[in-house]
């Protein structure tokens, strides 16, 4: 897991968001899959993450694609990011995923978390796994994709080629991609998360 000095160490409500730096420098397993926190925040008491994650020959599995190990792995890393920017202590309770497209080796991931809500010590949480558009593709929302652009068909299936390559892709943190919202959705997770009691 990298931690880059940009981010935030308030949150935009006033969360002071130290517990979670704290907790990701010792997450050895984030950091074993190269995760890179993007952006962290916390709106009117709900947590908001960005990480991303490039895909090594490690994370690739018998077929060619990533291992769904290593994405669900990756949606919950992203997943105790978002809820634990409360400040306290928060464990995953329960948690599932839906694997939308493969992806392969040498692609970038998005994870976007958003807590949607809360209740007692429990809350709900979802996180959206993007992919990076490939040299010479261009995002299913993009001027040049051509049929499927406007009602959302062709979003994972590679196609949309353009005269020019594709945008680099974010890699080491920094400013989340502007054109996030265009990139192929490979996977979907929601998770219910519960804060431990103090000790």
């Amino acid at each position: 897991m990298t931690w880059h000095d940009g981010l935030r160490s308030t949150a935009s409500d006033g969360t002071d968001l130290g517990h979670v730096r704290g907790m990701w420098e010792v997450d050895g397993a984030s950091r074993h899959m190269g995760i890179e926190v993007l952006d962290l925040d916390r709106v009117d008491g709900l947590g908001q993450s960005v990480a991303s994650m490039t895909i090594t020959d490690t994370m690739v599995n018998g077929h060619g694609t990533t291992h769904g190990g290593m994405v669900f792995t990756f949606c919950d890393s992203v997943f105790a990011l978002t809820c634990n920017s409360s400040g306290v202590t928060t464990v995953a309770a329960h948690c599932d995923i839906d694997f939308l497209a493969a992806t392969q080796l040498g692609d970038v991931l998005v994870g976007v978390g958003t807590e949607r809500f809360r209740w007692g010590r429990n809350g709900m949480t979802d996180v959206v796994v993007r992919r990076a558009p490939r040299a010479g593709e261009r995002p299913a929302g993009s001027a040049a994709t051509g049929q499927g652009a406007a009602d959302g068909q062709g979003a994972g299936d590679g196609q949309g080629t353009a005269d020019n390559a594709a945008p680099t892709p974010l890699r080491g943190g920094g400013p989340v991609p502007t054109d996030l919202e265009t990139w192929p959705v490979v996977a979907v997770f929601t998770g219910r998360s519960k804060a431990l009691p103090p000790r």
